[in-house]
């Protein structure tokens, strides 16, 4: 039950920001936020990003440089779930060793919903892709609902 509630708030969220900008470019939506600063830099092997809140004015976005495309697209848009849905209080790490909070998991769902959209997913292409656990867990039970 949880899964559909959170899927409809990211759907109705997510797509809101396309018609928005007009576009289904995630990685463009993500830069247009003027609040938020984005940095690439070298992280550990088991974090692949963070996010942290300061005020509705400043927030950052940390992602690891050493991840793939994929891996990189997926921790920009987790982090960005954390920003859309206004986590706040705290910094948030994407990590694969840290404690899967309902926040982690929102965040994980928007991660999942964009990159499905800004990459064209369909259950033909799923197979072309490799993305942490979690996330392919949720790309396949969004992609399971079309």
């Amino acid at each position: 039950m949880l899964f559909l509630y959170v899927e409809n708030h990211v759907k109705k969220c997510v797509n809101g920001l396309i018609k928005k900008y007009g576009t289904s470019n995630m990685i463009d939506i993500v830069y247009t936020n003027k609040n938020l600063c984005i940095w690439f830099c070298e992280l550990t092997e088991d974090v692949n990003g963070y996010y942290k809140y300061f005020s509705p004015r400043k927030q950052i976005m940390v992602i690891n440089e050493n991840l793939t495309r994929h891996g990189k697209q997926c921790a920009l848009f987790h982090e960005y779930g954390h920003c859309l849905l206004k986590h706040k209080g705290k910094t948030f790490s994407n990590s694969n060793s840290g404690v899967y909070t309902k926040e982690e998991y929102e965040a994980d769902m928007v991660s999942a919903y964009m990159f499905i959209i800004h990459n064209h997913i369909d259950n033909e292409r799923i197979n072309e892709i490799v993305l942490p656990p979690r996330v392919m867990y949720l790309v396949s039970k969004f992609l399971n609902k079309y």
